[in-house]
């Protein structure tokens, strides 16, 4: 239980850094353009501040169009918008499914893998 108690912090810690990481480089991009969250909001199609400021801080996901316009507009690197790391329980899942394929060349890449 302990192992498991720290692979859900280690996960939770890199899903804290890369979401603060996300935002601070799409607010700097922002102000660099002179463009505001709101702005941003209205180019994607969210009307609401509110609701910008949800995906902004992490509370609701960007969708994957909003991620590529982002990416697109602003010239923000899709790594930064896109996280790429797997939940210990998504990984666990694909471990099995490969494994149950016995095909030793089909395997997550070691950066997915945690402990």
């Amino acid at each position: 239980q302990l192992i498991q108690s720290e692979k859900a912090e280690f996960i939770a810690e890199q899903e804290r850094q890369f979401m603060e990481t996300r935002k601070r480089t799409i607010r700097n991009r922002l102000k660099q353009l002179e463009l505001t969250q709101e702005n941003l909001g209205s180019i994607l199609g969210h009307r609401s501040k509110t609701h910008m400021s949800e995906l902004m801080n992490g509370i609701k996901p960007f969708t994957l169009k909003d991620l590529i316009i982002i990416h697109r507009l602003l010239k923000i690197e899709i790594s930064i918008l896109v996280p790429v790391f797997l939940s210990d329980s998504d990984q666990k899942r694909v471990k099995f499914a490969v494994d149950k394929l016995d095909k030793p060349m089909v395997k997550l890449a070691a950066d997915d893998l945690l402990f």
